[in-house]
């Protein structure tokens, strides 16, 4: 049997702009050689062979907190696959690593690292055979280095001025809403959010608008005792009187929208007249109706936090 080690040198770290959603590309030199240094895996390999053929790799990408814990965040595997093959004798090639990361991790990301540079451990698996007996040969563990560190790091300038917009931060954003009462409280209301936003998904935009209108009434007790006083003034009246109005006001609006496409829908149906060019409703007054849900929604969480700590 002859000895020789595996490693896998970090190279590059950036968004891969041609996913649906975000994600980001790694790029490495995966070499095989005689001489060991550090990350290096050592194999065994048949007296006769002569090259490795690589059919699977599988990566396991970790973020590092600043205070020190790593967090796992996805695993990846090479956008474009093809088999590879290694020669024993000293051989290298690229690979690109391709890891998918939903919305709320990005989200979370971003809370952990606290405004500076991004700091990253990636592992390797390896899946090949040798030429000459064929034999299996698996690789378990690798650490990607970058250099002799086994640490990925992204100055924070690249990643907030490069790498986050590629990934498209900035055209969204994730709103949390704290579920700290009990769903005895406000269980309905956040049932009826998870409806509208089915609605929404499926283009129902009328029907949309009709939960978060109950949402709304739902929530308007909660808002009422829950306010914070500093919304008080003379000239607006009490915070409680304000925000009812401001519910109402909202009720009104999509009740209004709502008899309005009613109407339309029933003169349609007569075959009276046709549609009133810009009429109906669209995507935009089903999203400025959960919004202003989620908002109150939210307000009110907040606020029975810190009355209820």
């Amino acid at each position: 049997m002859k000895h020789y080690s595996v490693r896998a040198i970090y190279d590059n770290l950036d968004a891969l702009t041609q996913s649906v959603g975000p994600a980001l590309q790694l790029s490495l030199d995966l070499t095989v050689g005689k001489v060991s240094a550090g990350g290096a895996v050592g194999v065994e390999v048949p007296d006769n062979a002569t090259r490795l053929e690589v059919y699977d790799i599988r990566a396991q990408l970790y973020f590092i907190h600043p205070d020190g814990p790593h967090r796992f965040l996805v695993e990846g595997a090479p956008i474009y696959w093809n088999p590879i093959f290694l020669s024993f004798e000293g051989s290298s090639t690229r690979i690109a690593l391709v890891f998918p990361i939903r919305n709320e991790q990005l989200v979370h990301i971003e809370d952990m690292r606290k405004g500076g540079k991004v700091r990253m451990r990636a592992t390797l698996r390896i899946l090949g055979a040798t030429d000459n007996p064929p034999a299996m040969i698996a690789v378990q563990e690798m650490e990607i280095r970058q250099g002799s560190s086994q640490f990925i790091e992204v100055e924070k300038s690249k990643w907030v001025e490069d790498i986050l917009p590629r990934m498209g931060w900035g055209s969204w954003r994730l709103i949390e809403i704290p579920f700290s009462a009990t769903p005895d409280e406000l269980g309905k209301i956040d049932d009826l959010l998870n409806e509208a936003h089915k609605q929404y998904g499926m283009g129902n935009w009328a029907d949309c608008l009709t939960v978060c209108r109950k949402a709304v009434e739902e929530l308007q007790p909660y808002v009422k005792e829950f306010v914070n006083p500093a919304h008080s003034d003379d000239r607006g009246g009490s915070a409680p009187k304000k925000i009812e109005e401001l519910g109402e006001e909202f009720k009104n609006l999509s009740t209004s929208m709502l008899e309005f496409q009613a109407g339309v829908r029933k003169m349609l149906a007569a075959g009276a007249h046709k549609l009133p060019l810009g009429t109906t409703l669209e995507r935009a007054d089903a999203e400025f109706g959960i919004l202003l849900t989620i908002a109150l929604r939210r307000y009110v969480g907040l606020r029975m936090q810190k009355e209820k700590a």
